[in-house]
């Protein structure tokens, strides 16, 4: 009798205690994860629960016990710290004051730990993938090492899957594009900078290009870099004289379009290699006003896994000299990193313009005598809404009339630039050999020359 009465309490004991359903999730909303979990409290006099925790699916083992059940209000934290890409199950049990256990709970469902990036999309920092507070050169290379890889994989890096979906595509490559060069305040929740363990190495930077310029006068500077050891990716800002030069264009250089290591990229249809080139550069924006360019990417082609070495071109500059001067072009806010994140030391070396100013001229027409055709060069001192050359006869009859138009101050010299005769009247008849003028009005500015049509 007293045997069969202590089992029924034992039996009804256990009835007290209800399979407690556990829900687990990871909170990854700061730099610490930690895993919380609530379940439903179990029926009976409950003292406390038991929980264990079986990890990448090993073992149970206890990892502590809550004296109530929790709420998703009011979660219980798992004693450890979560760790990225860890898979985790949760086990409760309910005891009573005596020591007496309900039934374990079933396991919770399988919880994968995802941190989240610094430059999370819905964050305060987006696309700052290395949580220094700006989106830069060091973010690119981040996303283009882990480029077109699954979670899972040991090169995937989470701090550059800014959208959380398992990836590393064309998503957050748009998301890094479109906040480009941002400078983001310090407060309060900003992930620490990650620091690189080792540091790189050096290289220069140099512009190179025409030293005499005339005013009105194209031409083009080379960003070249030289002594390049497994350089990855880099970005910089261009200073120059807006009141003597206006900046056209900056164009990618050719150093980094021949990288190696490039690796096949599966996250995109139809990709080939020449689009991810142009993906892998970012022009800055020209502010003429401010003799600015902002923050220009230039790097190895997405997905490649090597840096360059060596010298090269990684940019160039378009422009046109617009006053006499010298014109000072530099390179500032240099940021530059090797395939293994380390930052790499540039030291740039910038270069100065002479340009020669421009005063009104009407030169000599060439060839001269000629036949059929001549150009007339000139140049102006300033600014002129309408340019007009006239073709006259030995009597002083106007022959014919170019109308050039509006026309900023330079030189008008070379044949692309100068006026150009094609020894026709206005009725399009070739004129007689002989002796004709032309005369050049610009604004206040006339003169008057002479050149010999021989047939």
């Amino acid at each position: 009798m007293g045997s069969w009465a202590h089992k029924l309490v034992s039996l009804l004991i256990v009835a007290l205690f209800m399979s407690a359903s556990a829900q687990v999730w990871c909170d990854t909303s700061d730099d610490d994860p930690s895993l919380e979990f609530h379940w439903s409290a179990a029926t009976g006099s409950v003292d406390h629960y038991n929980v264990y925790v079986s990890i990448n699916g090993a073992a149970y083992s206890s990892v502590g016990t809550t004296s109530t059940a929790p709420t998703a209000q009011n979660p219980y934290a798992l004693p450890i710290a979560a760790e990225d890409g860890k898979t985790y199950q949760l086990q409760v049990e309910a005891e009573d004051a005596k020591g007496t256990t309900g039934p374990m709970s079933d396991s919770s469902d399988l919880v994968w730990c995802k941190l989240r990036s610094p430059g999370d999309v819905n964050g305060q920092t987006v696309g700052d993938a290395d949580g220094n507070l700006r989106v830069s050169a060091g973010d690119w290379a981040i996303m283009c090492l882990a480029w077109g890889l699954p979670r899972g994989n040991s090169s995937f890096d989470y701090r550059a899957d800014f959208n959380y979906d398992d990836t590393i595509d064309i998503l957050d490559l748009t998301i890094v594009g479109s906040r480009w060069g941002n400078v983001y305040s310090g407060t309060a929740g900003s992930p620490m900078p990650v620091v690189p363990v080792a540091s790189g190495g050096k290289c220069k930077i140099r512009l190179i290009g025409g030293k005499a310029l005339r005013v009105g006068e194209e031409s083009y500077i080379n960003i070249v870099i030289e002594g390049a050891e497994d350089i990855y990716a880099m970005d910089f800002e261009v200073s120059f004289d807006p009141a003597l030069v206006k900046v056209e264009e900056i164009e990618r250089g050719t150093f980094f379009s021949t990288a190696s290591g490039h690796k096949p990229v599966t996250s995109l249809s139809a990709a080939d290699h020449s689009s991810l080139i142009a993906e892998s550069w970012i022009a800055g924006e020209i502010s003429q006003g401010h003799g600015r360019i902002s923050p220009t990417l230039t790097a190895v082609p997405l997905g490649s896994s090597d840096g360059m070495s060596g010298d090269g071109v990684i940019a160039t500059l378009k422009l046109t000299a617009i006053s006499g001067g010298v014109s000072p072009i530099s390179l500032k806010n240099i940021h530059a990193y090797d395939s293994k994140l380390n930052p790499i030391a540039a030291t740039p070396i910038a270069a100065a313009l002479e340009i020669e100013a421009a005063e009104y001229l009407l030169a000599q027409n060439y060839p001269n005598p000629f036949n059929p055709e001549t150009w007339i060069p000139y140049a102006l001192a300033e600014e002129c809404e309408r340019v007009t050359v006239i073709i006259y006869g030995v009597l002083g009859e106007e022959i014919r009339r170019l109308d050039l138009g509006h026309r900023n101050a330079g030189f008008y010299t070379t044949k692309d630039r100068a006026a150009y005769w094609d020894g026709r009247n206005e009725d399009g008849i070739e004129v007689a050999s002989g002796v004709y003028f032309y005369q050049i009005k610009a604004g206040d500015f006339s003169a008057v020359r002479k050149m010999v049509v021989l047939r």
